[in-house]
């Protein structure tokens, strides 16, 4: 079985098992997979994006976020030029910044963060008896210390969300790109 028809066949379950609480259908779902692979395919196929920048395409309800590190304009015009060309994307959120690509130990530390903020989320929802935060409807992104969340949330979740992610130690910053129901 072909590697990517194996990854679909993979999402759509996780997607099955955990849809009661999931606000995207299925079919959005993999399109949201789809579009962050197309990304990172565009990048990989030229030289010079793949081998001078650090951009994570991170894609939610068919909003794309770009995040990382474009060492010139010339090459974030392309990529974004990209990623319009790209079907099925409502909205491009680019928070990339002009800079060389961040170290290894930073990515590290951004990825350690992510979890932090996911985690703390999700003890929340478990041992604060939130019930109103739904930690599977909230992704979590971080790119320089900053978090980004995204979601198809109501208010009150996104109020918690923001709050936690806002008091977790070693966040510098929180974006919010909430889609309110």
């Amino acid at each position: 079985m072909n590697k990517s028809v194996y990854k679909i066949f993979i999402l759509i379950f996780i997607v099955s098992c955990s849809g009661i609480n999931e606000e995207r259908t299925t079919g959005t779902f993999i399109e949201d997979f789809s579009i962050e692979r197309k990304i990172k395919k565009f990048i990989n196929r030229d030289y010079e994006l793949d081998a001078l920048t650090n951009v994570k395409a991170t894609s939610y309800n068919e909003v794309l976020l770009l995040t990382g590190q474009i060492p010139n304009e010339r090459l974030r015009r392309e990529i974004i030029s990209g990623a319009k060309q790209i079907t099925k994307i409502k909205k491009i959120h680019d928070f990339t910044i002009l800079a060389a690509p961040s170290s290894m130990l930073s990515r590290s530390n951004d990825k350690y963060l992510t979890t932090k903020v996911r985690t703390r989320i999700l003890a929340t929802a478990i041992f604060k008896k939130e019930k109103n935060v739904k930690s599977n409807r909230i992704k979590v992104v971080t790119d320089n210390s900053t978090v980004f969340l995204l979601g198809i949330v109501n208010n009150g979740q996104a109020d918690i969300a923001t709050k936690i992610a806002r008091e977790t130690s070693g966040v510098q910053k929180v974006v919010t790109l909430w889609e309110i129901k």
